[in-house]
Parts: structure tokens; sequence; C-alpha cells
């Protein structure tokens, strides 16, 4: 009997993603789309090729050479220990804006086309990753009194207004009267 030899491969794909604050901004304006970028990367011992990533917020993503900074597309090849990025933006719901942070998860899949891996073998990896949203509600709440004086047992009317002065839209606000 001839020897037969196995080769055992370890495919592995993983995902690094992150907020794209730019310096010094610390959370995303509310009403601006949430910008953020990563990268995927072959951690595995053997080659991938139909590497793909998509975004649960923006849709499919466009990977590029980080070093050329050039697209790639089809059919690429990633050797392992290689890296391909990406960036990409989405807008945040309004609970979203209201709770200060908004969601995305990115998620990679490729394939092992040689003969060891077989005609299915694929790889997948996701990374959910939070961003903060600056949210300030705020109410600004004027009042005047009457600029003469009451008579005693006499009708006070006074005015006044209530503004939004934050950054989200406020519903539901009401004034109440309290004597």
């Amino acid at each position: 009997a001839l020897p037969i030899s196995i080769s055992i491969v370890t495919p592995c794909l993983q995902v690094v993603a992150t907020c794209d604050l730019a310096p010094g901004q610390e959370c995303f304006p509310v009403d601006a789309p949430v910008r953020f970028r990563g990268y995927v990367t072959n951690c595995g011992d053997i080659t991938l090729t139909n590497v793909t990533a998509a975004a649960s917020r923006a849709g499919a993503l466009q990977l590029f050479n980080p070093a050329t900074g050039l697209p790639l597309s089809g059919n690429f090849i990633l050797p392992p220990g290689r890296a391909a990025v990406f960036s990409n933006s989405f807008l945040p719901t309004l609970a979203e804006a209201c709770a200060g942070s908004a969601a995305n998860a990115v998620t990679a899949t490729a394939r092992d086309t040689t003969t060891i891996g077989g005609p299915r073998a694929s790889v997948t990896n996701s990374l959910t990753t939070s961003c903060p949203i600056c949210v300030v509600p705020a109410l600004v709440v004027t009042k005047q009194c009457p600029a003469g004086l009451i008579e005693p047992g006499g009708v006070v009317t006074f005015t006044g207004s209530v503004s939004n002065a934050g950054n989200i839209t406020l519903t539901n606000v009401r004034s109440e009267e309290h004597t």
C-alpha cells in the first residue's frame, strides 16, 4: 500500500471595524452619518478567494488594497496574513439617536478553492461595533410676570414660552399650570 498524506488546513477570516471619528471628536452629531472603517484579514494558513464583506447598515462593502488604495473585485486572492480595507457610513435611526449609540455589524466571507479545502469550503466571520452619538436634549422655559402690581385677590396673568435648545427633536412636550 502506498502511503497517503493528509493536509490539515485552518482557514480563518477576521473582521476588525471601528468608528471613524475625526481627531478630537468623541461622538457623531445626531443629524450626521455614522462613519466606520476597518479591515478583513486572512488569519489562517491557506489562501482565500471570493472575499466579500457586507455591513448590516450599509450593505455590500467595497474592499481595497491597503498598499495601493485600489479597489479589489471579483475573485481576488487573499493570501495568509494579508488584509483588505473598507470604509462606509450610514444614518442612525431616531431610536439610536435618542439612545446615544448606533450599532453596525460587518460580516466577511471567503472561499478556499484549492483541492485541499474541497469545492464548498468557506469561512465567515463578523463583528458588531457600536458608535457613540452626541445627544443633547434640552428645553428652555421662560416666564414673564405682569409689569404692574396686582390687587389682593386679583387675577395674575403671565406669559411664557417653551423652546427646544437641544440637538434632537422632542415629542410630547406639554405645559402644565401649577398654583
